[in-house]
């Protein structure tokens, strides 16, 4: 097509004699209709790419613009308690009365201060982690996609993290959220925003396959000496719940493009996007899971990943230029 080769057809063992030019002809003529073919449908695949992506901007714009109201409210929320808290302790400080009263309204205070200030600093986390998430999507937009940013980190401070922002979730479904370490955990070299994302991902799809009084348990423990890593190190993390479990068909399709979700709304892209971070830090992933009795991921982290030690000379160069 236009001078391009689109693909190749290749004609033998005519019956009788040669090819001869006729032959060429109609050849070339039978080759025009498929290329044609396959021409058409690159070109229906761009545009759809096109507007995808011309809607992925669109969104990404608007749930960025979406936050700052959310964002704002929040911080003027949480100056506002701070100053109804300040107000009532120097009416505490001014007043005489030693009544039952106050300590009463102190009392009452102190629960709503701590949940107040804990459900403030979940939502601006969450909000803040929204944006990078955006910012990510506004950038393989433009065409770049970034690398992952591995960092010395413990492991622990992800799981923390993941299970603080879920717990309000776990609490209402009547599920427990518990983090196990069987080890003590070293600090390894991992992205820690895109690990948090794995851990986030397979705990909230946990969390309402869960039935209440069942837990969904995060367990990290450090293996030496073992496969599948060159040096036999790494880190398991465990992501358990005692849930329902998953036939055999979805096990098999995880981590593929024809993953399915089993949720009302589900996208099934939950697993991928695990597997896809796994892979960005040179792991491996695996599930086991029963009908009825539950089901576990184990993600194996090697303690340095794959381009480690590229990001880290080219962070040294960084260094040397900003010194000259």
């Amino acid at each position: 097509i236009e001078g391009k080769p689109i693909g190749v057809i290749q004609i033998l063992n005519k019956r009788d004699g040669n090819f001869d030019k006729h032959d060429m002809a109609v050849t070339e003529i039978m080759a025009v209709l498929p290329a044609t073919a396959i021409e058409n449908a690159r070109l229906y695949e761009a545009l759809r790419l096109a507007v995808v992506t011309k809607m992925l901007g669109d969104i990404s714009h608007d749930i960025k613009n979406m936050l700052t109201p959310v964002m704002t409210t929040a911080q003027t929320l949480q100056l506002m308690f701070d100053g109804l808290v300040e107000d009532l302790s120097a009416l505490r400080e001014a007043s005489t009365d030693e009544s039952e009263l106050w300590k009463r309204v102190e009392d009452a205070l102190a629960p709503f201060r701590e949940f107040f200030y804990e459900g403030i600093e979940m939502i601006l986390d969450g909000a803040t982690s929204i944006q990078e998430r955006v910012r990510e999507i506004a950038d393989c937009v433009k065409g770049i996609v970034a690398e992952p940013r591995f960092e010395l980190y413990d492991v622990t401070d992800v799981a923390q993290k993941v299970l603080k922002a879920l717990r309000p979730v776990a609490d209402r479904q009547g599920v427990e959220l518990r983090l196990e370490r069987r080890t003590d955990v070293p600090k390894i070299w991992v992205d820690p925003k895109r690990l948090y994302n794995a851990i986030y991902n397979l705990v909230n799809n946990a969390i309402p396959e869960t039935p209440a009084g069942g837990s969904v348990t995060v367990c990290l423990y450090f293996v030496n000496g073992d496969e599948p890593f060159p040096d036999g190190n790494y880190l398991m993390i465990e992501v358990a719940d005692t849930g329902r479990g998953m036939p055999q068909w979805v096990k098999e399709r995880l981590f593929t493009e024809r993953a399915v979700s089993t949720k009302p709304g589900g996208t099934g892209l939950g697993t991928r996007i695990v597997k896809n971070v796994v892979d960005a830090h040179g792991g491996v992933i695996t599930v086991e899971s029963e009908e009825g009795k539950g089901t576990t991921f184990f993600m194996k982290l090697p303690m340095e990943p794959p381009g480690l030690k590229e990001q880290l000379e080219r962070e040294q160069r960084e260094e040397e230029k900003q010194r000259e």
